[in-house]
């Protein structure tokens, strides 16, 4: 039947009104439709029963004062539902429905059959789920004709329903396929549009990521578009706040703003991983938003953070000074102990930082100063304070996870003063001060596979090899894909020479690991993951070496150059343009906010911040930012200060013949390698950043350890008696890094191999020129002094040497013994010579500091 023009409009408004949920204007309309058009009175008490439903829930939710924050306190196992509702308040309309459905259109009866599903899931009834099944039992959805308008909003409801029913009947994947039908009609339907639409939509959106994240998904990928869209609100947010904002006057706090950064950060961490240009968006947010706040201790939080993760170390380290100072005035200055019972949004307008906010900038102090600056002594002090912290203000909160992180991490901090500390007697109270951190971390979170993983590497660099090898299965015992473990484990075994079992474990942990070789993407786990397996497999080849002979050891290193390449590849999250870069954003009237534009480069719509530390120039452009000038060279190659002469102008014995240095597969990969670094500064944004400090460090382990692999595949050839190809591979590590010591140490082990015993000792003055307590260097240079007959200069050289770095090298110790030997002290010859057998019954394949991360990622 046609409706006439009357019913048409009325069907319309009537349509509108239900897709705003004008609950009071349905059954005005619901009258007016029936008059002009008598078969439309399916569709009227379709409507009817939507609006019963809806009035129905708003009772409940506000006799319960339920509100949609429930939902903040949300898990992926228990998700906030709202109240729901008798099947007595919504009675007469279900009946007036379904005594009426088959006087309507057979589309009329679908949607009423939605609706009819809907009521019934929204209903305490005990037998709800199965009405919505009996009512959805004919309806496809999504359907195969996708309709236009509300109807369309009443399929998504449809599906939004049918996903609820299976939710709760524990069909969590069928739920979850029902819920991304949603996503794929919205995002194939962008001009649909309603109220009600939108707030199906969310609602299946929000419910499908909170299952997918009970089911172990922790990738959930989000739309660029939703990036955007989020990246667009935080832009206009910040610029209406700051149209409005001026610097706060003596006593006042502009607690909004603080608000809205709190939210901006914590939508980054809900959008999940970004690159680096993202990162760099967020650093110049909350340094605007310090421009309208004064000595905001929030945002010194946040911006440590943000520094911290963006891997700008320098200005972390003045954010994380200028934090701590101002949580020591705040303790000294608090008149009293209310601040501590303050709600978090209390908390927020008078920008009062809690004890454990100011516990947790500790804790991630402590692994700043003592992971990424290398400072042990000032990762102490943090760890120190965190733990005062703790035992003070927060007893009675559960706090177990940020107590664990403090034992441990002041034990990793003892761990490196003593193996940094020359003077002997200092050495077994750091690691005693050590242990001791290491087991009351594990007394505090015994299931925490890291604990006894750290406790184990401390026992084996103390050459308690027994205990050592107890703790690190029980780390495996709680994680078998810890690769590091695995990796201790066989340097564990190798310490007591049984090499083929190490072996054997070294397979086992490489096929345990979650590190997969055939992902080249870089998608199945972190780049750090990568290096803690290509380390284990450096140690596979060394064992290798000892298990199957010389002429077997060059097999495995060919796959070891390749494996690097893929290793330090660029990261795929570290290149790219930001999606949250507000100058590409498209902006609202700015003419409120372009004010005290700085130049150049110009930020539309909002002044870059000025630092409230005092590092960043007069002009207010961030230090983040300024270019590398000249300084554009490969990631993996950066420029270094020459400390050395060329290998190839040491000695008269270099030959300049070419020839055959490896494999052809490990040349090729490493020139690979060289071509991977080459272009990696080609895929990043246009802008050339200065290089931060966390890049730095990667390009530092990525030459360190191409110079592990020449230096690895040279002493093979020089045991196999091919000096040669052990010369060449020597010069190709030189070119890598001529700063390390290691190259000149090999070198001189190289021409003393061939009696070239002056040009040797040129080669070790040079590593020592470059790390004066080089242990293996020292001890050379001891052995040279002894040979020679000056016992004096050798006791003196091998004295330094086991009383500093070198305090665990059975070399070092036996020459001693030597020394005394020859000078006749007998009784200390034999203590020298006893304890430097101990040190090599106990001598891993690999030093365990140097293959084996002292801090996890």
């Amino acid at each position: 039947m046609n409706l006439t023009a009357k019913a048409q409009a009325i069907e319309r408004d009537f349509q509108n009104a239900r897709a705003k949920a004008n609950y009071t204007a349905f059954p005005e309309f619901a009258r007016r439709y029936i008059k002009h058009n008598k078969d439309g009175i399916v569709l009227a008490n379709t409507a009817l029963l939507e609006a019963a439903v809806g009035e129905a829930e708003l009772k409940a939710r506000l006799a319960g004062q339920w509100t949609q924050s429930a939902s903040l306190d949300d898990t992926p196992e228990c998700i906030a539902q709202s109240p729901l509702i008798k099947p007595e308040a919504i009675q007469d309309a279900v009946e007036k429905l379904e005594g009426v459905l088959a006087r309507g259109t057979e589309e009329h009866q679908e949607y009423a059959a939605i609706v009819l599903a809907r009521a019934a899931l929204a209903t305490d009834a005990s037998d709800r789920l199965q009405k919505v099944a009996h009512y959805l039992q004919n309806i496809q959805l999504p359907p195969t004709k996708i309709p236009m308008g509300y109807n369309f909003a009443l399929v998504v409801c449809g599906l939004a329903v049918k996903g609820m029913t299976l939710e709760e009947e524990g069909r969590i994947s069928d739920a979850i396929v029902s819920y991304d039908n949603v996503s794929l009609l919205v995002q194939s339907n962008p001009n649909e549009r309603s109220d009600e639409l939108n707030s199906w939509t969310e609602h299946a959106l929000y419910r499908a990521g909170m299952l997918k994240l009970r089911q172990g998904d922790q990738t959930q990928l989000y739309p660029a578009s939703l990036s955007l869209e989020v990246a667009q609100i935080h832009a206009y947010w910040e610029d209406a706040l700051y149209a409005i904002t001026s610097f706060p006057k003596a006593e006042e706090k502009n607690w909004r703003v603080l608000v809205m950064l709190e939210q901006i950060v914590e939508d980054r961490k809900l959008l999940g991983p970004c690159n680096d240009a993202d990162k760099r968006v967020l650093v110049e947010t909350i340094y605007r938003a310090s421009q309208k706040t004064f000595q905001s201790p929030r945002v010194l939080r946040f911006l440590f953070f943000a520094l911290v993760e963006m891997g700008q170390y320098d200005e972390a380290v003045l954010a994380l000074k200028a934090y701590l100072d101002l949580a020591e005035i705040n303790h000294k200055v608090k008149s009293s102990d209310a601040d501590e019972a303050l709600t978090h949004e209390q908390r927020m307008r008078k920008d009062v930082e809690s004890n454990y906010d100011i516990t947790t900038v500790m804790v991630a102090g402590s692994q700043l100063y003592g992971k990424e600056l290398n400072q042990p002594g000032e990762a102490l002090s943090c760890a120190e304070r965190a733990l005062k912290n703790i035992q003070l203000f927060l007893q009675d909160e559960d706090v177990s996870d940020l107590l664990f992180e403090a034992y441990k991490l002041r034990g990793i901090a003892y761990s490196l003063q003593a193996s940094q500390v020359h003077e002997p007697e200092n050495r077994p109270s750091l690691y005693s001060k050590a242990l001791e951190s290491f087991e009351k971390a594990i007394e505090t979170a015994p299931m925490a596979s890291d604990g006894h993983y750290h406790l184990a590497l401390q026992l084996a660099e103390m050459k308690e090899i027994s205990r050592a090898t107890e703790a690190v299965k029980q780390s495996l015992n709680l994680n078998s894909a810890h690769l590091p473990s695995w990796h201790l484990l066989a340097l564990l075994l190798s310490s007591q020479k049984d090499y083929k079992r190490a072996l054997d474990i070294c397979t086992v942990g490489l096929k345990e690991s979650e590190w997969d070789l055939v992902q080249t993407d870089g998608s199945s786990a972190s780049q750090l993951d990568g290096e803690d397996y290509l380390a284990l497999r450096i140690t596979q080849a060394v064992l290798h070496d000892q298990v199957h002979g010389l002429e077997a050891a060059l097999e495995p290193q060919e796959a070891l150059f390749v494996l690097y390449t893929k290793v330090f590849a660029p990261e795929p999250s570290s290149v790219g343009e930001s999606v949250f870069d507000i100058q590409n954003i498209r902006r609202r009237d700015q003419s409120d906010v372009e004010i005290n534009a700085i130049s150049p480069p110009p930020v539309v719509g909002r002044p870059r911040a000025g630092s409230i530390l005092s590092v960043r120039s007069k002009s207010g452009a961030s230090d983040v930012g300024q270019g590398l000038g000249a300084n554009n060279g490969s990631t993996l190659d950066i420029p270094k200060p020459n400390y050395a002469s060329s290998i190839t102008s040491i000695g008269s014995s270099g030959s300049k013949k070419k020839g055959k240095l490896i494999p052809p597969a490990a040349a090729a990969a490493a020139a690979a390698a060289n071509a991977a670094a080459s272009r990696s500064l080609q895929n990043l944004p246009p802008i050339v950043q200065r290089p931060t400090g966390k890049s730095v460090q990667r390009s530092a382990r990525a030459n360190k350890v191409l110079v592990t692999l020449w230096l690895l595949s040279a002493s093979t050839f020089r045991r196999l008696d091919r000096m040669e190809e052990a010369l060449k591979a020597i010069e190709e590590a030189e070119r890598i890094d001529a700063s390390n010591p290691d190259v000149w140490y090999q070198l001189g082990l190289l021409y003393a191999a061939q009696e070239d015993k002056e040009t040797a000792s040129v080669s070790y003055s040079k590593a020592l020129a470059l790390e004066p307590f080089h242990p293996a260097c020292l001890v050379r240079v001891g052995r040279t002094y002894l040979e020679a007959g000056s016992l004096e200069m050798a006791e003196s050289v091998l004295e330094t040497t086991t009383r500093s770095q070198g305090w665990d090298s059975a070399e070092a110790w036996f020459y001693l013994g030597k020394v005394f030997e020859a000078s006749e002290r007998l009784t200390r010859a034999k203590e020298c010579l006893w304890y430097a057998l101990d040190l090599e019954r106990s001598k891993p394949v690999r030093d365990f500091a140097e293959a084996l991360p002292r801090y996890l990622a």
